[in-house]
C-alpha cells in the first residue's frame, strides 16, 4: 500500500557554481535571480580575469558561499586602482552598492578603457585633468606651452619693472646730487 505524502514546499536552489554566487541567493533570500545578483556574478568573472583566483573559495561549496555572505573579497594587488574599484563595487554585499544594470557596468569599464575618471568613485579635478592630458597630448602640450609663455611673460614683466624702478631711483638719486653738490661748492 502507497502512502501519500504531503507535498513539500519548494526549497530555493542555488544555480551555477558557488564561486559566483551572489551573497543574498547564497543566503536563500531570494529564490529568483535579479539583475544585482547578475552583476555580482559578472564582477566574481571579472575578479577572477584580473586576479586568476576567484573572490572566495574554501574547501566546500558551503563554505564558500558563507564566505561569501561573510567578508569583502580582498583588493586585488597588482591592478590600476580604478579597475579594482569597478571589479570591487560588483562585488558588494548589498545589491544596492553594486552597478545598476551591466549597461553601466559596461559604461564605467569603457571609461576606464578610454582613461576618462569612472564612475564609480568620485575623482578630483587635478586627476581628471590628468586623464584629460594623457588622452590629448597634443592639446594638454599646447596649453602647458601656453602656460609657461605665461609664466616667462610675467617674471620677465616683473623684472623689468624691478630694473625700471632701480634705475629710476638711482636717476633721482642723481638729480638730486647734481643739485646739491653746485650749491655746496657755492656756498664753499
Amino acid at each position: 500500500q502507497a502512502t501519500v505524502s504531503a507535498p513539500r514546499e519548494p526549497v530555493p536552489e542555488a544555480l551555477g557554481t558557488p564561486y559566483y554566487g551572489a551573497p543574498g541567493q547564497a543566503a536563500g533570500a531570494s529564490a529568483k535571480p535579479t539583475p544585482a545578483a547578475d552583476i555580482y556574478r559578472l564582477g566574481a568573472i571579472l575578479y577572477e580575469l584580473l586576479s586568476g583566483r576567484p573572490p572566495f573559495a574554501a574547501d566546500t561549496a558551503l563554505e564558500t558561499l558563507r564566505l561569501a555572505a561573510a567578508t569583502a573579497p580582498p583588493s586585488l594587488e597588482g591592478v590600476p586602482r580604478d579597475l579594482n574599484i569597478i571589479s570591487l563595487k560588483c562585488l558588494a554585499k548589498e545589491p544596492a552598492g553594486r552597478y545598476s544594470s551591466a549597461a553601466a557596468l559596461a559604461e564605467d569599464l569603457e571609461r576606464w578603457l578610454e582613461g576618462r575618471a569612472i564612475l564609480a568613485r568620485p575623482s578630483t579635478s587635478r586627476e581628471r585633468l590628468w586623464l584629460w592630458a594623457r588622452r590629448n597630448p597634443v592639446a594638454a602640450g599646447l596649453a602647458a606651452a601656453f602656460l609657461a609663455l605665461l609664466l616667462a611673460s610675467a617674471i620677465g614683466s616683473a623684472a623689468a619693472a624691478l630694473r625700471i624702478s632701480s634705475a629710476r631711483y638711482r636717476a633721482v638719486a642723481a638729480e638730486k646730487d647734481g643739485v646739491e653738490k653746485p650749491y655746496g661748492s657755492y656756498l664753499d
